[in-house]
Formats: C-alpha cells, structure tokens, sequence
C-alpha cells in the first residue's frame, strides 16, 4: 500500500541545514530500497503469472511512492538553496602574496 510524503510539511521552515541534508539521504535511501522491492515484486510476479495470473500485484505503490519523495527532495533542495551556504558560495582563499624578483647586482 503506498504511503507517499508530503512535498512540504508545515514544520520546514524550522528545519536547519543539517536537518535539510539528512532527510535528502533519508528519502535517498528510501527511494533505492523502494526500487529494490520493485524489482523483487516484477521477479515475483513472473513466477506468480506463471502459477496463478489472479494474485499478481500490479499496484504502482512503491512508484506513487518514489514519485513523491522525489517531489519532496526538490522542495528540500530547494529550501537548501535558499537557506544554507554552499562551498561553491563561499569566497576563495585569498592568493599570497608574490615574491619580488631578487634584485639585480650591482
């Protein structure tokens, strides 16, 4: 049965950047064992279109699923923008200083 997420919460304007990146991994990490059960289920469904064609699972709710964290982790990414410096932001470390050329002798 799909439990699909929420693109945006209430609470997110309370999220630090922190809390932002860990559920960036969180829904990640998600969505990689959700398509492992998917391909766990087409295998099943073979074996089952072959014994009984009638229990075959052709709910789409670990798609539904995927569909709306990856909803979610755009509204994440965005807020991340928005709200956290990046290293990219960040301005380079300042050259040093060149050396004079050793002056000529007289």
């Amino acid at each position: 049965m799909a439990n699909p997420v929420k693109a945006v919460n209430a609470y997110d304007d309370q999220l630090s950047c922190d809390h932002l990146r860990a559920e960036l991994q969180v829904n990640q990490a998600h969505i990689l064992d959700l398509n492992g059960e998917r391909a766990a289920d087409r295998q099943h469904n073979v074996g089952q279109l072959l014994v009984g064609p009638m229990f075959i699972d052709l709910s789409d709710s670990e798609k539904k699923e995927i569909k709306a964290l990856e909803a979610r982790d755009t509204v994440l990414n965005g807020y991340l923008a928005q709200r956290c410096p990046t290293d990219a932001a960040a301005p380079a470390p300042a050259a040093p200083p060149a050396t004079a050329p050793a002056a000529a002798s007289r």
